[in-house]
């Protein structure tokens, strides 16, 4: 629920700006829009369709799932040689493991 509207207030005016309107920047438009609107919305319809309810105990499982996401955006950053994101770079570890926590 938060990743989404951090998306589209910190990432997507910096990647935008940038992408043309043809040829793998406007397939890149339309990743980006689908991959950041999607998942809210459909997972918002859902819970609202089925009445149900988010159980808060399940707070373990999302800091570990939070974690996992941590360790693959490292590796992500590793072997492509490139942040995944612009302002969690890996080059200060505990600076991009606060941001992450954050």
């Amino acid at each position: 629920m938060i990743i989404t509207p951090l998306f589209w207030i910190v990432l997507a005016p910096m990647i935008f700006p940038n992408l043309g309107w043809k040829g793998l920047d406007l397939y890149l438009r339309i990743h980006m829009v689908t991959l950041h609107s999607f998942p809210l919305i459909f997972s918002t319809v859902n819970i609202v369709m089925t009445d149900m309810k988010l159980d808060p105990n399940d707070w373990k499982k999302m800091v570990f799932m939070g974690c996992q996401y941590g360790l693959a955006n490292g590796i992500g950053t590793y072997m492509t040689k490139n942040p995944i994101y612009p302002i969690v770079d890996w080059k200060s570890v505990p600076q991009t493991a606060f941001l992450f926590w954050l």
